[in-house]
């Protein structure tokens, strides 16, 4: 988290909590900071994640956004969200659609769509990700 809160205070945000915890370069584990980062956040008018879940799709959507926005190749952006859910990807619609995609030209190779289709695909499943409001 130190070296998060220097990336922020780079990037413009400025918060005495935020100066503080860029600093913090001798913690050694989350509970360290952890009360410092809940700090932070309020201070940046960040709201906490209730849940594993909600952060999860909080995460999903910022990388699906980013993957509409040229940001990030799209392969990229779905490895990324595989790792971020694990198996639970097979229990939502959108992510298990792009789950499939992945595997595709593993199970299909040389029978399967042109890799053209497949983008334009995981690209439409991110699409509905990122417009996702919970």
């Amino acid at each position: 988290m130190p070296e998060v809160a220097a990336d922020l205070l780079e990037a413009g945000f400025d918060t005495p909590s935020l100066r503080r915890l860029a600093g913090e370069w001798h913690a050694s584990c989350r509970a360290d900071v952890e009360e410092l980062v809940a700090k932070m956040l309020s201070e940046l008018g960040v709201q906490i994640p209730a849940s594993e879940a909600e952060a999860k799709m909080l995460a999903t959507r910022q990388i699906a956004r980013e993957a509409i926005a040229g940001l990030k190749n799209p392969w990229k952006a779905a490895t990324e969200l595989e790792s971020i859910w694990g198996y639970d990807l097979w229990h939502h619609e959108h992510l298990a659609n792009i789950a499939q995609l992945l595997d595709e030209p593993h199970w299909d190779a040389g029978n399967g769509r042109r890799s053209a289709e497949l983008i334009a695909e995981l690209v439409e499943n991110l699409a509905l990700l990122g417009a996702r409001d919970n």
